[in-house]
């Protein structure tokens, strides 16, 4: 038993040891709306941060914009098109409704029309930010 132990303490120190730093931001309900200019300073600041941080790569995950409304997705996408390393978005139900504003694929096209990176035809998506990590993305 003891010799169990101290394989398994010696395995996760090894790796442990081999572990590679990976810096990423989440970014989540950041409800930005074109009718509440606190919303679009928000996000105005939070871009410059993430810039000035400069994580290998972001992923907003969803509740991006307040009302799903093309002028809100247009408007945020265009101020998060301003990061300096890859991002990826993900859809929160206030993104797409398919009652009272944006279909998803509607939403969709937008996040492909003005993000390079978010090139799948759909909200189900992965990206790899190096050869040994693989992210996925779900609607």
């Amino acid at each position: 038993m003891k010799k169990i132990i101290l394989l398994l303490i010696c395995l996760f120190t090894c790796l442990q040891a081999n572990a590679k730093q990976l810096k990423f931001a989440q970014v989540t309900d950041t409800f930005y709306s074109s009718d509440k200019p606190h919303t679009a300073q928000i996000l105005d600041w939070s871009v410059r941060s993430l810039n000035l941080k400069n994580p290998k790569f972001v992923v907003f995950m969803g509740n991006n914009i307040a009302r799903s409304k093309e002028k809100d997705a247009t408007e945020f996408l265009k101020t998060i098109k301003s990061l300096k390393m890859p991002y990826y978005v993900a859809f929160g139900n206030y993104d797409a409704h398919e009652v009272s504003g944006l279909k998803k694929e509607e939403f969709w096209s937008l996040v492909k029309k003005y993000n390079k990176n978010n090139s799948s035809k759909t909200g189900y998506y992965t990206f790899s930010p190096n050869r040994d990590i693989l992210c996925i993305v779900l609607d």
